[in-house]
């Protein structure tokens, strides 16, 4: 009775990977891909409804078949698409390697074409590297005889430290940098020649030299492009930015606001001395790019000073101006102020500095769990968007929410991907945060491989600039793609 029933037993387990196969839902085909994003159209004159073309992924099938944006789609294989939900509803249908006929109308020219494309595989992790590729070639082919990049502050092409550096930065993080050895080695040489006179890098012939910022991004792009043979070279540059620390040695006491900050110019005057978040992430990513311990003295004078550009405290329920964001840093707050109940203003919470504020105090060693870090994450989720930098009730007389937009996604991409988690999480919705930036950045590249807002109030118009953010948010996003 016992052999039966050991042998019953064991035909069970034999069956159960086969059952529970069985049961398995299989995996429905995936459809094909266009390359394009479009929205509903109608012409009153024609009496015609059709889908608009917004923009349009280079290197997919759309940009392959040379649809532009503002094309007007009237007709897919002879059915009429009066709606974008008709042409999604097409396209769901169809698959990779299908060919399809599309009927369009071109405002330009005002023609009315037929076309034919074969529509491709919506495969994220090929489409950002084929974004990558296109940018990273159009960012080499602007690279200067002597190695430098064109300022993106001047309109004359010179090259200059502080562009290089965001470059390089920008190049040593994609996923097949050696690829563009020739470019970042050349482009290193010429950085590190220009020497200021305090030891750090910077622009040597300008009034700003931006020494924090250029050497901050030098160390990031030695770290990450070859560490043993820089490993000198970044211990000197690390040394110089923990010198340049706004702190006691400086005469500053605990009671400044600018204590554990770092001077976006040059020196330690008072009299020039502007501190924000943005700085001071880009430090403490160099910091922890060159594996500074989290044991150093340096990192509480800097959460003294992350404290006071974040609206959270501790113990106390997060609200409309507690909300646990940053501002651009302790009396400057770009996206305006806000009156609470109690009579009290607090600087509005935005976008940027809250993405900035995130992964410095992560770099700094606080715990996922800890409650400014929480805060952050929280204020990031319920905001989460990338259309605008988010947090201005209004665009404002410089419309910032439209103009820092390149810097955003290279801030939020780091924030995320220094926290470690593929999504977000909003209301019970998770948002894979890598897969709508991916995508939103691909399909707003030019034809030859570079990005430019058409806002210049933060000099993203200048296509190095623009580029060069876009790379940094698409290498930072590629690990946490997901299919």
């Amino acid at each position: 009775m016992k052999t039966k029933r050991l042998t019953l037993l064991f035909m069970l387990a034999l069956l159960l990977p086969t059952l529970s196969k069985s049961s398995e839902k299989p995996h429905p085909p995936k459809p094909g891909w266009l390359g394009a994003t479009f929205r509903s159209y109608y012409d009153p004159q024609r009496n015609l409804r059709g889908v608009r073309i917004l923009h349009v992924v280079p290197f997919s099938p759309a940009g392959k078949a040379n649809l532009q944006p503002n094309d007007v789609i009237y007709q897919v294989d002879r059915s009429p698409t009066p709606h974008p939900l008709q042409l999604i509803r097409f396209l769901r249908q169809t698959r990779p390697g299908q060919k399809i006929q599309i009927l369009l109308y071109r405002p330009k020219t005002k023609q009315l074409k037929r076309t034919q494309l074969t529509l491709g595989e919506k495969n994220l992790r090929k489409i950002c590297q084929q974004s990558i590729e296109l940018a990273a070639k159009w960012l080499i082919s602007r690279q200067l005889p002597n190695g430098g990049w064109p300022h993106f502050l001047e309109a004359q092409t010179r090259a200059a430290a502080p562009t290089t550096a965001l470059c390089l930065a920008a190049l040593s993080a994609l996923p097949n940098a050696k690829r563009y050895h020739t470019s970042i080695e050349k482009g290193l040489q010429y950085l590190l020649r220009q020497r200021t006179k305090s030891g750090m890098l910077g622009d040597v012939s300008a009034a700003v030299k931006m020494e924090t910022y250029t050497t901050a991004l030098a160390i990031i792009a030695l770290c990450q492009y070859n560490r043993e043979k820089y490993q000198r070279t970044i211990q000197e540059l690390v040394s110089k930015l923990k010198d340049a620390q706004l702190d006691n040695r400086a005469g500053f006491s605990e009671y400044d606001i600018q204590y554990g900050g770092w001077n976006y110019f040059e020196g330690k005057r008072r009299s020039v001395i502007r501190v924000d978040v943005s700085v001071a992430s880009y430090v403490l990513e160099a910091f922890a790019a060159a594996n500074v311990p989290r044991q150093d003295p340096l990192y509480p004078k800097v959460l003294k000073y992350l404290s006071r550009c974040q609206n959270v405290e501790e113990g106390k329920p997060l609200n409309s101006y507690l909300d646990g964001g940053f501002h651009f840093g302790p009396l400057d707050g770009k996206a305006g102020i806000y009156t609470a109940p109690d009579g009290n203003d607090y600087f509005r919470s935005y976008g940027s500095p809250t993405c900035d504020g995130l992964r410095s105090l992560l770099y700094c060693g606080l715990s996922p769990n800890d409650y400014r870090v929480q805060g952050a994450l929280t204020w990031i989720s319920k905001h989460f968007t990338l259309k605008r930098n988010p947090g201005f009730t209004t665009p404002g007389p410089l419309n910032f929410q439209d103009g820092i937009l390149f810097y955003y996604y290279a801030s939020l991409s780091k924030a995320l991907a220094q926290y470690g988690r593929p999504y977000l999480q909003h209301k019970g919705k998770k948002i894979l945060w890598a897969n709508k930036l991916v995508l939103h950045l691909a399909s707003r590249q030019s034809k030859e491989g570079h990005w430019k807002n058409s806002k210049s109030v933060m000099h993203e118009d200048r296509l190095e600039l623009a580029t060069a953010l876009a790379l940094i948010a698409l290498a930072k996003s590629y690990p946490f793609l997901k299919n």
